[in-house]
């Protein structure tokens, strides 16, 4: 996927508000949207940054509640980059040549916003192929189906080989 532009990078983070706080200091972004996503194993809530007029967020990740995957994610690796986003004219044909195994669950579709998660490779990072028709925001249903696909086995990958536990 060299070449195509990124779309978001989403980090869980353990409290949203910090987070945001040291992404607007250092990195000068706003926040450009907020979403609370519930679940039947607590909530997530999503603080979507941009810098001003650009395209590209950050979308920060904090579980509400121990249960949820981005709590366990982050009590088996810290708090940190969860995937990288890549933002593609038409879906389909970004996922032509990807192996059907790496692709996780399905196309998630909304007015507007598909989007697909790809496993990478043994370090637990995911990548997801983004295709954005007219609307730069993020859609509750999608997170929540996003959210729901990757499941335990996504939201707490193993750590990579060689770690041995605690931040990297």
């Amino acid at each position: 996927m060299i070449g195509v532009p990124l779309d978001h990078i989403a980090i869980h983070v353990a409290d949203c508000e910090q987070a945001e706080t040291v992404v607007r200091e250092l990195l000068e972004h706003e926040t450009v949207q907020e979403l609370l996503v519930p679940s039947d194993k607590g909530s997530a809530r999503l603080r979507v940054t941009a810098q001003r007029g650009e395209r590209f967020r950050l979308v920060l990740c904090e579980a509400v509640g121990a249960e949820h995957p981005i709590a366990k994610w982050i009590a088996a690796r810290g708090p940190g980059t969860h995937h990288v986003a890549h933002r593609v004219e038409h879906i389909e044909t970004a996922l032509e040549g990807i192996e059907p195994d790496v692709v996780v669950g399905g196309i998630v579709d909304a007015p507007g916003l598909r989007q697909v998660f790809i496993e990478a490779a043994d370090d637990g990072l995911l990548h997801e192929i983004t295709q954005r028709l007219d609307e730069p925001n993020f859609v509750e249903d999608n997170v929540a189906a996003l959210i729901e696909m990757g499941g335990e086995k996504h939201s707490t990958p193993a750590p990579p080989q060689g770690w041995s536990g605690g931040r990297r």
